[in-house]
């Protein structure tokens, strides 16, 4: 694991479709793979904040995209996932979204 950081998005905050990028080991020089996100804080049902895995990134804000799966963040749950895939944070309703962010090699 590297560069492990808190991230918080406030109500009304999300995050659009993206690819994670990849580090690089400052002892090892390897390149990472994996994102890591662990919530630290559940957000009820109904209000928001699911990450979302997405078939593609082409018109991924748009109409046709394709939500493969999705997780509602619940404290303690861990999702891991190729840096490679496309995904969205949908926007948290009253409730803050807290969660400590990772990479893995």
């Amino acid at each position: 694991l590297s560069d492990m950081r808190f991230i918080e998005y406030p109500p009304g905050g999300h995050i659009l479709a993206h690819v994670d990028g990849v580090r690089v080991d400052d002892v090892t020089f390897l390149p990472s793979t994996t994102s890591m996100l662990l919530f630290t804080e559940t957000v009820p049902e109904g209000e928001g904040g699911e990450t979302e895995f997405l078939d593609t990134l082409e018109d991924a804000e748009g109409p046709s995209a394709k939500v493969l799966f999705a997780a509602r963040p619940t404290r303690g749950s861990i999702l891991l996932f190729p840096h490679a895939v496309p995904h969205r944070g949908q926007c948290v309703g009253t409730w803050a979204k807290i969660l400590l962010r990772g990479d893995l090699y």
